[in-house]
């Protein structure tokens, strides 16, 4: 491994603020890039209105819209797990760097899934958004069971992780549905919305409990 890539003392504050930049500049630099392909569209032709081009592009403009609000619900989660960080080891850089990496590409599918409906198109897309979840679980177990990693006393819940394992395995059991059914399975991403909900209504029995 390149000497570089180690870290010989213990990271600086300023250092920790640079990784979370790093990581917010980088998801805010891929939700900006999701607009690229709508930029793309021709205008209306003559005898045609927006309406006509909005309605020929509808695929795009949903997979815009639906990535927008999965990457905006990633960061914010990402932005809760790191809210705490002190430090700050190699392998949780790695963690994150592949995190980061498949933000970004997530921007691949999200472009193709709204210009084809071939098969295995959702299904990549969707996989994709199960890596990224999976990879927040990881860094979220890793941050539990590394000690000065994060400020005592705010250190992710156990249930937090079980609650990412739950998201991303339904994420992947919609990307084998999409080898069948690719519109079925993106329809399903809708089951988000409730799951959400449940865990929120978890969290909050959870602190009056603890109150």
């Amino acid at each position: 491994m390149s000497r570089d890539l180690l870290w010989d003392n213990d990271p600086t504050p300023e250092s920790v603020s640079r990784v979370v930049n790093f990581s917010d500049a980088v998801v805010a630099i891929a939700m900006t890039l999701l607009v690229l392909p709508l930029v793309d569209i021709d205008p209306p032709e003559d005898g045609h209105s927006m309406w006509d081009v909005l309605s020929e592009n509808s695929g795009s403009l949903l997979a815009f819209v639906l990535s927008f609000v999965i990457t905006l619900m990633y960061w914010r989660r990402h932005h809760r797990l790191f809210d705490g960080l002190v430090s700050f080891t190699p392998a949780l850089l790695a963690m994150n760097g592949a995190w980061l990496l498949l933000v970004v590409f997530l921007q691949f599918p999200t472009e193709i899934l709204g210009r084809s409906t071939a098969p295995g198109i959702s299904s990549l897309y969707l996989l994709t958004l199960s890596l990224i979840t999976w990879l927040g679980c990881a860094m979220l177990i890793y941050l539990r069971r590394t000690p000065g990693l994060v400020e005592d006393g705010r250190a992710p819940k156990a249930d937090q992780a079980g609650w990412a394992a739950l998201t991303a395995a339904y994420m992947l059991a919609l990307a084998v549905v999409g080898l069948w059914a690719p519109s079925a399975a993106l329809w399903g991403l809708l089951g988000l919305i409730p799951l959400g909900w449940i865990e929120s209504l978890w969290n909050r029995r959870r602190a009056a409990r603890t109150a």
